[in-house]
């Protein structure tokens, strides 16, 4: 059960934002192709678990320690970083997604880089990467044959949400609640904004519903910082992954 405990650690992000960030962008991405980008969509979670693995191999190796959780670190990045490569070679024939799936990923690695030196991202590395999940449920629709002019719109919407999203967090924990408010605010404007912007190309439907999960999503960041609520990863990962595939929802339904 030890073992089990520490495999699971090494692989499940601890970032649990990081989980909405980028399911949301796939479910969209799966439900405009009707779920035929599915081997795109499993190449970019293998890329995404093989994250935290490689950067403790890394870390550890750096300082020429080996721990348990280095075997650990050094088996999942081997196994899942040759499994994301084989899942998007079988994917579709090369096309407009693989450069949708090259932005997205290029989009990450400032962010990945400051992780890998061990440093918290600076909040536009974290936002790039954010709008860079977006971009990458384009690829998966794309690959599963999706309209491309659909699918562009909805996909750089859900990278501006995703970024948006990774700036309301900042403000929320680095300033007075006042601010944090406004930065909300602030958040649900733009947010509401794109989805109005958008709906003549969405419908009607999907436009009001982005508005309405933006308002959602933004009295929860409100609430649970008032509280100062603490909860696992595993738990609030799945919370946040759940209020986010709404969006993903309401933007393939419009």
């Amino acid at each position: 059960m030890a073992a089990k405990s520490d495999a699971l650690r090494v692989l499940v992000p601890a970032d649990h934002g990081s989980w909405a960030l980028v399911a949301s962008p796939l479910a969209l991405g799966l439900l405009l192709s009707r779920g035929v980008g599915l081997a795109c969509a499993v190449g970019v979670v293998a890329a995404f678990l093989a994250r935290q693995p490689a950067r403790l191999a890394w870390t550890d190796l750096r300082r020429g320690r080996i721990y348990p959780r280095t075997r650990w670190a050094i088996g999942w990045s081997a196994a899942l970083a040759p499994a994301s490569f084989a899942a998007w070679a079988a994917a579709a024939p090369i096309g407009p997604w693989v450069l949708w799936l090259a932005a997205g990923l290029l989009c990450g690695t400032p962010q990945l880089g400051a992780e890998f030196r061990g440093q918290r991202g600076a909040l536009w590395a974290e936002a790039l990467a954010a709008f860079g999940a977006g971009l990458l449920g384009g690829a998966v629709g794309l690959a599963g044959g999706a309209e491309p002019d659909r699918t562009a719109w909805a996909s750089l919407l859900a990278a501006l949400d995703g970024a948006t999203a990774v700036a309301w967090v900042h403000a929320l924990l680095g300033k007075p609640l006042a601010s944090r408010a406004r930065a909300v605010a602030l958040g649900l404007a733009l947010v509401g904004g794109i989805g109005a912007g958008v709906a003549a190309r969405m419908g009607a439907l999907g436009g009001w519903a982005v508005t309405g999960y933006a308002l959602v999503q933004g009295r929860m960041i409100v609430d649970l910082a008032a509280r100062g609520r603490v909860s696992s990863p595993i738990r609030l990962g799945i919370r946040e992954s759940a209020a986010r595939l709404l969006a993903a929802v309401s933007l393939a339904l419009g």
